[in-house]
Formats: structure tokens, sequence, C-alpha cells
């Protein structure tokens, strides 16, 4: 039996054997360690909304060498590619995302993206040949998330009139390192910084802060090697230098999302001093030795929540290197966001009144962002928003105010009351 033949009876068997089947996908397994000496795992992506799960069921263990994705549902394509940025590991060498059509007999490749983060010539060689629509694309990968060269069509474009967009151009002309997008959830802020870092650079570097995040994740580490040795190897911030230094007129953007959920000045080290925009180009001795300096085209898009617990140490830390964006609740967006037939107008005045006492109250960690209420089209979704998201929200941040946490329930409940319609 052909290669080919081989992958196509693999791919026929995972589609129509029983999907609680615990060897459905052995035949892929096998035909990856056969043909190409090398690890795989496959998923069948049927809908959009399985996208964040079996990139998470796929990716979380870290164990394959090369993973694809069968998609009946297009829609499905760009949910499940942006998942598995964030889930990409050192020895992951590609990902295919592959459109498919069956009859019950044959199966009709469509659209089809491999993304390439390590070369393996014969398995590409072999993609290439047999997947008619195939695009690939390389990816420049450390051990967190990285996306570079990415096209267009996978990311939302965004007009060259918006203010965001704009303001960070202009902020970076003044000389800035970087921006912070600072405001509460759901005000949109890793959306614009993902956005605006695809449309300003076709290099971008993607991580996320968190409390086990370390400068070993950002700056560089000893990994243990084959001869039982260590070596040291860059990561996120030195690999993101290197490409600066070799695309000099490129912007070279590293996205930090959630920079305040740990030690920032720790995970930084000695390349703290360093971003500052009259420090470019300087080198510096980082702790293993190492002699680097950053690029001027190094620009740093970062997020965070102003209430969190890393704030205060965080300001003193980067005020003088980078400018802050206030992204806020927005009424207009929340309007633009809504989009309920059932609603009746009066209804509707009280949803807004409910966003307004929410986004303007007191306590600053009640305050949420329109995101919240995108996508919502019946009244069932806005109750199911309530009850399986709000109502525990502000339970958590009201836990010792229970009348403003009645106060907030009554507003909610009375857009349903028998009288919200009248």
């Amino acid at each position: 039996m052909s290669v080919f033949k081989e992958f196509e009876e693999g791919l026929k068997y995972l589609i129509t054997v029983n999907p609680r089947n615990s060897s459905k996908n052995k035949l892929i397994k096998d035909w990856f360690r056969d043909n190409f000496n090398a690890t795989g795992r496959i998923s069948v992506v049927n809908e959009a909304k399985q996208a964040y799960n079996r990139a998470q069921e796929q990716l979380s263990k870290k164990d394959a060498e090369h993973v694809i994705f069968f998609i009946t549902d297009p829609a499905a394509f760009n949910p499940i590619i942006n998942k598995c940025e964030e889930l990409v590991y050192d020895s992951l060498k590609t990902i295919l995302f592959l459109n498919y059509r069956y009859d019950g007999r044959d199966i009709e490749f469509g659209e089809a993206l491999l993304q390439v983060l390590s070369e393996d010539k014969k398995l590409i060689s072999f993609y290439r040949e047999n997947i008619p629509a195939i695009e690939i694309q390389n990816i420049k990968i450390d051990s967190t998330i990285s996306v570079a060269e990415k096209e267009n069509k996978y990311v939302t474009s965004l007009e060259e009139t918006d203010e965001f967009l704009n303001l960070v151009r202009d902020l970076h002309k003044d000389g800035y390192s970087g921006v912070i997008f600072s405001g509460p959830p759901g005000t949109g802020k890793s959306w614009y910084a993902r956005n605006i870092a695809l449309t300003l650079s076709p290099y971008v570097y993607f991580v996320q802060f968190h409390p086990g995040y370390q400068y070993e994740d950002f700056i560089e580490a000893y990994r243990p090697n084959e001869s039982g040795g260590f070596k040291l190897e860059k990561k996120t911030l030195l690999n993101a230098c290197e490409v600066a230094k070799d695309q000099t007129n490129d912007l070279v953007i590293i996205v930090i999302d959630e920079l305040s959920r740990t030690d920032a000045v720790r995970v930084f080290g000695e390349a703290l001093t360093y971003i500052e925009s009259d420090k470019r180009g300087l080198d510096f001795t980082l702790a293993s030795g190492r002699i680097t300096s950053i690029p001027d085209n190094v620009f740093f898009i970062c997020t965070m929540n102003p209430w969190d617990k890393g704030v205060d140490d965080l300001d003193y830390a980067l005020e003088r290197r980078f400018a802050k964006i206030d992204f806020l609740p927005d009424i207009n967006q929340f309007r633009n966001f809504i989009d309920v037939p059932e609603l009746s107008e009066r209804q509707k005045q009280k949803l807004e009144r409910f966003f307004y006492l929410t986004s303007r109250n007191p306590n600053p960690m009640c305050r949420i962002g329109h995101c919240y209420f995108k996508d919502l089209n019946s009244i069932d979704q806005l109750k199911r928003l309530w009850t399986h998201q709000l109502e525990f929200h502000f339970k958590k941040v009201l836990q010792y105010d229970d009348k403003e946490f009645s106060k907030i329930s009554k507003s909610w409940e009375d857009i349903f009351s028998a009288e919200g319609d009248a």
C-alpha cells in the first residue's frame, strides 16, 4: 500500500469509527511512525465551537512532533489556528489544518494550511504533493508562543483609521518602548493587542504571563541535551531580538498578555534597563555570561487589568518605558453588540441601565466590559450570561457588600420582569 493510501485509509477510519473508540487515532499514529519515524496526533473538528477543546486535547500533552486537525466546518479554521498559537511547544514540528468532504467512499481535500515550526522535508514534501490547495506557512517559534509572517486571511483586519491602531503608531514614533493596554475584563484589550501587532508587523511573538512564568521562560534557560549535559537556549525576548537584527526595516513585536500576573521585573531581569529607548543597541551581559543587546525595532504591546495584585510594583518598573492606553467599558460598543430581536425597547433601555450601573460602579472590580455582550442574539443567551458568568463574578467581588450585590442583581432581574417590557 502506498504512503498516500495508508494516509487516506487512516483518515477514513478516523471519521467513520465510533467517536468513543479509544483506538480511532491508531492508524494515523502508526502512519507517522512507520513512514516518517515521528510521533503524530490527529483530531476531527466538526464545528467552530469545538476548536478550543480540540486544540487543548491535541497540544497540551506535548507528546507529538506533528499534529493534524481534520476540519469539516470552514468556520473552525480561524478559532483553532488562534488557539493553537497559545499551545505550541519546543518539539512540535508541524501543524496541518485540513478541510475535507467525505461522500462515504472518497475523501476530497479542501482548504489546507500547514504551519512549519521545524523543518521536516520528507513530510512536508508528502503534504505538498498530495494536498493540492495547501498553503505552507513558516512559523518562528520559541518555547512559549510565537507567530511570524502571518497571512492577513487568518487575522482580523483593522481599518487604517482605527483609533487605537493609530494611537499605538503615534506612541511608537514618540519613542516609547511599548504600550500597555489597561482596563477591566471584557474591554477588548487582548483582541486589540493581537490584531494591532499583526497589522503593524509580519514578525510577532505572543506570550502570556502567569504566576509560574519566569526569567527562564522569557530570556534564556539551560535545558538537558541528548548527551546528558545541558545547553543554553534562547527564549522569547532573545529570539525576537535575533529576528529584529536581521529584519531591520520591520518592527518585531512582542505581545505580552496579562503583564501584571507575575513579577515582571524578575522576568525581564537585566533586560529591563535595556528596553528603554535610549539604551537600545547597547551591549549588556546576562546571568549566563552571554552578551546581547535589544535593537531599536523591538516593540512591546502588553495587556493588564489595573486591579491585579502585581500592578503597583509593575507601575514603578515600567512607567518610564511604556505608555499606557485605557480600555474602558464603552456604551457605544455595547449598543453595537446587542442584537436581541426579542427585547422590547423598554428592555433594551433597562439593559443599558444595568451596563451603565456596573461600568461606572464605585467598586472598580464591578466594572465589566462591553465584550461580555458580544454575539448575544437571544434572551436565553442573556439569561445564561448572568447565571453562568456574571452572577459568579459579582458574588465574588462583592462578597462583603450584600447591599451592592442586591442592587446589581435587582437591576438585572428588572430587565426580564413582567413590567420590564411594558
